[in-house]
């Protein structure tokens, strides 16, 4: 598998809306924090299918380290304007 996916139905408070976690290979889904409707929702299941579809292309970020931003998005992302 390239990754997985967990939909968390009671988030903390400091959650984000979804996060993938290079380490894990999993995406995680805070559901009530995604409180914008179904726009929000394809918008950020999106957003990390990406940060998933480039860690796996490139192998894990570790060769990409100097590439991921403070934000935790990829150098590709940047380019092509795709912020959270």
């Amino acid at each position: 598998y390239m990754f997985y996916e967990e939909y968390i139905l009671y988030p903390e408070e400091e959650d984000p809306r979804a996060e993938y976690v290079s380490d894990e290979l999993k995406i995680y889904y805070y559901m009530s924090n995604m409180i914008e409707g179904t726009h929000d929702f394809m918008d950020t299941v999106t957003h990390e299918w990406l940060h998933g579809l480039f860690d796996w292309a490139t192998e894990g970020a570790k060769h990409e380290e100097e590439k991921i931003d403070a934000d935790g998005e990829h150098f590709i992302m940047r380019l092509m304007n795709f912020k959270d």
